[in-house]
């Protein structure tokens, strides 16, 4: 499952190729994701979603934040 950040599209969840996407910007709170993509996302979009993740309560899910990949983000 990957979580995606873009605000062009107008679709909640999307499954195809056996992967399921779901676009934060729509649902607006945590689900369990492997992987981030952002795709068209303001700062502040990022820094909220960033705030969720670090004030994350799931112990099993907060520990796997450190090593997930994010497609389209800038290091």
């Amino acid at each position: 499952m990957i979580a995606v950040l873009d605000s062009e599209i107008p679709w909640e969840k999307d499954f195809a190729n056996g992967i399921l996407r779901v676009n934060w910007l729509r649902r607006g709170s945590l689900f369990d994701f492997e992987s981030v993509e952002i795709v068209r996302a303001t700062d502040h979009d990022v820094e909220r979603f960033c705030i969720q993740v670090r004030n994350e309560e799931d112990i099993y899910r907060r520990g796997r934040y450190r090593n997930m990949a994010c497609g389209g983000c800038k290091e």
